[in-house]
């Protein structure tokens, strides 16, 4: 699916709340896409993604799984939000949002 992203000019970027979690996915899967940190949780709180205490053995916050879409502008066409985080939309879904939207 790379390929048909890169020709709709679409870049995908994970972001994590926690640096350690994004260096060992760095490491152990070695994605072809960007990890970002949002380290303070602004992004997430503008997103309006902040599940409090998530993390059940250490009680941190942790974002809700989305799938969000902006335009080059910044301007946000379509998003997703995953109730299970093991259920997200796949690239397929993602890619008619794409093509619907921007």
């Amino acid at each position: 699916y790379k390929a048909e992203f890169d020709a709709l000019n679409i870049r995908i970027i994970s972001i994590l709340m926690d640096s350690k979690e994004a260096v060992k996915i760095e490491k152990d899967v070695k994605p072809d896409f960007q990890i970002m940190v949002d380290r303070g949780g602004k992004l997430t709180d503008l997103l309006g993604i902040r599940h409090k205490n998530a993390n059940p053995i250490r009680g941190q916050d942790l974002p809700q799984s989305g799938t969000f879409l902006f335009t080059r502008e910044g301007k946000l066409v379509w998003h997703t939000l995953a109730e299970n985080y093991q259920r997200r939309p796949g690239p397929d879904e993602i890619l008619a949002a794409a093509r619907a939207n921007l």
